[in-house]
């Protein structure tokens, strides 16, 4: 690949110890000088408490000042034109087929709202909550003590992968139902046969955990027919839809939240390092749209785009959402093998239906 997949894990760091998965994970960061050195977890899990984000290596206004300088004497690229579809991303997957790409521990550490989908403790479920249609309703107990749970909230994650970001959620304990899709069939297939995944739908019913195969820039899928979310994952994947479409993606997924429910979004930023490096290694892959944004095309032929805080809000309005909170989170990265220091730049944002 021209752009490899190295460097997509931030800064987080997790002290020594036991992982949920039953392995010891190492320190995952060594900070000196500012700069974060990350290491790949693969498959290993830490304990959400145990994960420290790194977000502020670097000032982001005055990176953006001297890279804006650099990006405007660089090549600003042929075009390389297409649309993103689902044949690049399937081969993409079925080429790593077997692989886990870097678990996403730090998500609370992200978006602590997050906190919300998790339950210390939750046993198993009963018969009649694995299957609804053994619940009883012809009567309602009086006793308060007696009453059921209130339901399950509702999580859904969109270009979910092989489930480096649903996957420690589960581990850690939901108390959410979730919902996953992605647009390769061979990455939900891998999702979908992980132990952690399949262990989940034990203890909770089959109806807890849905994954399915769908493109976000097509229309709504049946499988979310009826579903009104709580909570919305969008990480590292509006990036991958083509730019005229994900305006309509936004609105899309911002009708499948409840009133009060959020939507958190994690994707590339202007100015990123695999930014520099399309325009000063690989020109060729740049194309610019009609609003002047530049839109990429990696090795393998999937898409990748970088985002501004002002682009986030605008797609966030247009589609009837309110801006809790949007900002860059700016991780200095080593490559340990030749140690060149790479400025990560990532939009997070959570967003708001309105009640």
């Amino acid at each position: 690949l021209k752009l490899q997949f190295l460097y997509l894990i931030v800064g987080v760091s997790a002290p020594a110890g036991q992982g949920l998965c039953g392995g010891a994970y190492p320190h995952t960061c060594l900070m000196s000088g500012g700069a974060c050195r990350a290491v790949r977890q693969g498959e290993r899990f830490a304990a959400p408490a145990a994960v420290t984000l790194h977000s502020a290596d670097f000032d982001f206004a005055a990176h953006a000042e001297a890279a804006a300088v650099q990006l405007a004497a660089l090549p600003a690229g042929g075009g390389c034109g297409g649309a993103d579809d689902a044949a690049s991303w399937e081969k993409h997957y079925v080429r790593h087929r077997g692989r886990h790409f870097p678990m996403k521990n730090y998500l609370l550490a992200a978006f602590p709202e997050l906190e919300g989908v998790l339950r210390a403790g939750d046993g198993e479920a009963t018969e009649e909550e694995k299957d609804p249609k053994r619940r009883k309703t012809d009567s309602l107990p009086t006793d308060e003590s007696a009453r059921p749970p209130p339901p399950r909230p509702v999580l859904l994650e969109c270009g979910c992968g092989t489930g480096s970001a649903l996957l420690p959620l589960l581990a850690a304990g939901t108390a959410a139902d979730v919902y996953a899709f992605d647009i390769s069939a061979t990455a939900v297939a891998q999702l979908e046969q992980h132990d952690v995944y399949k262990q989940f739908k034990t203890t909770h019913g089959d109806a807890a955990a849905r994954a399915f195969t769908w493109d976000l820039a097509a229309p709504a899928p049946t499988a979310l027919d009826g579903v009104a979310c709580d909570y919305v994952l969008l990480l590292f994947t509006l990036s991958a839809v083509p730019p005229g479409k994900m305006a309509e993606a936004m609105e899309l997924l911002a009708g499948q939240l409840r009133p009060g429910g959020l939507l958190f979004l994690r994707d590339y930023g202007v100015y990123d390092h695999a930014q520099m490096r399309f325009h000063e290694k690989h020109p060729g892959d740049v194309a610019t749209t009609a609003a002047g944004r530049h839109v990429y095309r990696r090795g393998d032929g999937t898409q990748s785009y970088f985002f501004d805080k002002d682009e986030v809000a605008a797609l966030a309005a247009a589609a009837g959402l309110r801006v809790v909170r949007n900002e860059y989170h700016c991780v200095t990265n080593v490559n340990r093998k030749n140690q060149q220091r790479m400025r990560k730049v990532f939009v997070n944002a959570v967003l708001r239906r309105p009640l």
